[in-house]
């Protein structure tokens, strides 16, 4: 039997490809002749994009005997466009660092020594011991994962909130389980840990779209202006980072340094067994809530022109600010309270894959705001809105987040 040829009209999806490499110097250092860098790129798992490039035009309002407009000019060339993807472990980490203008750090990976790391306590609060200067790096508010229990089938491999530190004693909030006392032997318990809040790093990424073997779209100095992750019921957690870039250009070859790198497996984030749960001040929300969002934003986020060049000569990276909101089967004035005294809290919200990797986002001062307690019609559910308002703590930062790998 012999394959089929020219069945297409043009090119399908399912032969493209987005990849990307993280840029050291803007656009390669020229935004008039950008080049990539000399690096292999990352493959990026995604559901569709729209990403695409525009010239702004303007035509003289001349006065003329022939009555036809003036011929139109280049004055500006920039490409933007949105990326939707299935959230999945480690897959948009570069891409959540540019939206918060910050850097991943070398995760913490904390490994017990002759039995040294124990568990003990009661709700709310349980305490983490070890020796001394073991906990260096950890500090309070960030969340952590358990690794190597085995008490009451494993109860305490889970993800805990820190709520204070010494250098031997680490007091956590459980508001996902109820541990239980245990020393594992050896070097049997594991911590890990790994934050990053938004901050004023600029980063970029050369953007790739992949169309065929010899043909490709590039996207140089690609900013992400903003991002939304959502959840909601019978739905998978999306993740949509909004992007910014000089300009689209053509291509017949790769711009990747070598093979590009394959995108991370992991199964994506259902909102079933994955959620987790929302906490507000450590404790989970004791409600069934139906869906979630949040939102980031650097607004005012744009690329600037100068005389000479109708390509972008740098880029705003603009004024962050986060938001969002969640909805629950409402019951009680709880929550409503919180709206009108307008009380000052943490808001987390957690989420584990299949394999126990987990991300949590954290507004560390929020206020819960301009709730929507609706009946939608006759024999439906009483639903309330809140949206989550995000503040800056007194010393900085809006939006955490933490990533927790389970090995």
């Amino acid at each position: 039997m012999v394959a089929t040829t020219g069945y297409n009209a043009g090119i399908e999806t399912n032969s493209t490809q987005m990849s990307y490499a993280v840029e050291t110097a803007f656009c390669g250092g020229n935004v008039n002749t950008p080049t990539a860098p000399a690096v292999a790129f990352k493959a990026l798992r995604y559901v569709s994009e729209n990403m695409s490039g525009s010239k702004n035009r303007q035509r003289p309002n001349e006065i003329n005997i022939t009555r036809e407009a003036t011929q139109a000019v280049t004055v500006s060339e920039q490409a933007a466009g949105t990326l939707n993807g299935a959230l999945s472990y480690s897959t948009y980490d570069d891409l959540f660092a540019s939206g918060v203008g910050n850097q991943w750090g070398t995760p913490i990976s904390i490994a017990g020594a002759t039995g040294d790391i124990a568990l003990a306590g009661s709700g709310p609060t349980y305490t983490l011991t070890a020796g001394a200067g073991k906990w260096a790096g950890i500090t309070a508010g960030m969340w952590i994962r358990l690794l190597g229990f085995t008490l009451s089938g494993g109860v305490n491999n889970n993800i805990y909130k820190v709520a204070s530190t010494t250098s031997t004693v680490l007091t956590i909030n459980a508001p996902f389980n109820s541990p239980v006392a245990e020393t594992p032997a050896g070097s049997a318990a594991q911590v890990r840990a790994l934050q990053m809040g938004n901050g004023t790093t600029f980063t970029s990424l050369f953007l790739q779209q992949q169309l065929s073997s010899a043909l490709f779209l590039r996207y140089p100095g690609s900013y992400v202006s903003g991002f939304t992750v959502q959840g909601s019921v019978g739905n998978f957690v999306q993740s949509n980072f909004n992007i910014i870039a000089t300009q689209e250009l053509n291509s017949i070859t790769n711009a990747s340094t070598g093979g590009v790198v394959a995108a991370p497996s992991g199964s994506v984030f259902n909102c079933v067994g994955n959620f987790s749960g929302i906490t507000w001040n450590n404790a989970l929300v004791a409600a069934t809530i139906d869906q979630f969002t949040i939102t980031a934003n650097n607004a005012g986020a744009a690329a600037q022109y100068g005389l000479g060049s109708a390509a972008a000569a740098g880029m705003l990276s603009g004024t962050f600010e986060c938001n969002g909101t969640f909805r629950l089967f409402f019951k009680d004035f709880t929550l409503y309270q919180n709206f009108k005294s307008e009380t000052l809290g943490t808001l987390s919200i957690a989420m584990k894959d299949g394999s126990g990797n987990a991300y949590v986002f954290t507004l560390p001062n929020a206020t819960l705001m301009n709730p929507q307690v609706s009946a939608g019609g006759p024999g439906q559910a009483v639903m309330a809105q809140f949206t989550i308002e995000g503040n800056p703590q007194a010393a900085g930062g809006t939006l955490l987040i933490d990533r927790l790998i389970n090995v």
